[in-house]
């Protein structure tokens, strides 16, 4: 998309979570997972932990993509993400991009340690997610410790 309507993307989010947030919710927003354009989809729902999984030859090919031209693409709607959660500490971007493609060789695999990681063109199987978890518990965590940081501040004013 257009980097207007990236930007757009994420006034639509930021509107939409607005009243939550002014209840005294917190959010934590998951960044895009890396996305797998010629995965066929028609076939691909089935690559799972299930012994179908075997049966289907889609799920035994690794996919790949160079993973910093994808990246670049969404670098205005990533920008605009962090720059909501820089102002607003109610936010918080959870970004597993990284910890899903290899930096090291620039590409994005949709297989790790000779199984699939994908469900679909961009949505993880379990056991993908299952890696993922590091993550989410260090948001959590943080989200936390900000809403500590605000009720210490809450009762440390007279």
């Amino acid at each position: 998309p257009s980097e207007q309507s990236q930007k757009n993307r994420v006034l639509s989010f930021k509107s939409a979570f607005a009243k939550l947030l002014d209840q005294g919710n917190r959010l934590i927003v998951v960044a895009p997972n890396p996305k797998f354009l010629d995965i066929d989809n028609s076939i691909s729902d089935t690559c799972g932990a299930g012994p179908w999984s075997r049966l289907n030859p889609s799920c035994h090919k690794d996919y790949t993509f160079d993973a910093f031209s994808q990246r670049q693409k969404r670098e205005t709607y990533l920008k605009s993400l962090r720059e909501w959660a820089a102002i607003d500490p109610r936010v918080l971007i959870v970004d597993p991009y990284w910890l899903l493609c290899d930096i090291k060789d620039g590409l994005c695999h949709s297989r790790k340690d000779g199984v699939s990681k994908y469900w679909d063109q961009s949505h993880l199987n379990s056991k993908a997610v299952l890696s993922t978890y590091p993550l989410y518990q260090e948001a959590i965590k943080k989200t936390l410790g900000r809403m500590g940081q605000e009720l210490t501040r809450s009762t440390e004013s007279p």
